[in-house]
């Protein structure tokens, strides 16, 4: 799906690449309600700092706080905003049940065999985030470009680059309003910049929005940010 490559001498100056800017939509209110207070700072934030230059167009998930983050964005950059179904998240929601549910639930989700009664599995989500950029970059040779995603499909296609299976760490850890830095050119994709989020003054992730104890039953050890 993802070709990594490596260019080197003339083969890489002649090559037209595109810069792929990949955004975590802001902090959000609960149920897909759109941004929070905390979360329009946040995109504020993110579109004065010095992260992404140059946009021409982006594109959004429906989600709806993916679609506020684009519209700032929009008005800050002067550039479209043109809205992609398969940019939307597979659909699994966190309910009001008991936390060892939760984390059974999520690691089920990650079982590379399991396939939910409503939604996408997780394979099924990687196809299409996969065919849905390698499309989106594939129309925009030598310009920059941002999409705005939710964290979970910022996660899957961080995973499809780097190579190797996705992992719920990097769901867990994925920080809102951050920017994924990419390079798409005909020959594959590369990482420019792992997720970013150190310009903004208050942040969060999705680990933040996770009932108490999950990360505990998850066997996940939280990191403390550095000052």
């Amino acid at each position: 799906m993802f070709d990594i490559v490596e260019e080197t001498g003339s083969e890489a100056s002649l090559t037209p690449k595109t810069i792929v800017y990949v955004i975590v939509h802001g902090d959000p209110e609960a149920d897909d309600e759109g941004l929070s207070s905390l979360g329009e700072d946040q995109v504020f934030e993110l579109s004065r700092s010095r992260v992404m230059s140059g946009i021409t167009r982006i594109y959004s998930s429906s989600n709806k706080a993916c679609l506020e983050t684009a519209g700032a964005l929009r008005r800050s950059f002067e550039a479209p905003v043109e809205v992609k179904d398969c940019l939307d998240g597979f659909g699994f929601q966190i309910k009001e049940q008991p936390v060892s549910d939760i984390a059974d639930m999520l690691e089920a989700y990650w079982d590379e065999g399991y396939t939910p009664e409503e939604g996408k599995s997780l394979e099924e989500s990687r196809i299409r985030i996969s065919d849905c950029v390698n499309g989106i970059a594939a129309k925009h040779s030598s310009d920059s470009i941002a999409v705005v995603v939710p964290p979970i499909l910022s996660a899957l296609l961080l995973s499809l680059v780097r190579g190797g299976e996705p992992r719920i760490e990097e769901w867990v850890m994925m920080g809102y309003c951050s920017c994924t830095t990419y390079q798409y050119s005909d020959t594959g994709w590369e990482l420019v910049m792992p997720p970013d989020n150190s310009f903004l003054s208050e942040r969060t992730a999705v680990k933040n929005k996770l009932p108490d104890g999950v990360l505990k039953l998850l066997g996940i050890l939280e990191v403390k940010e550095k000052d």
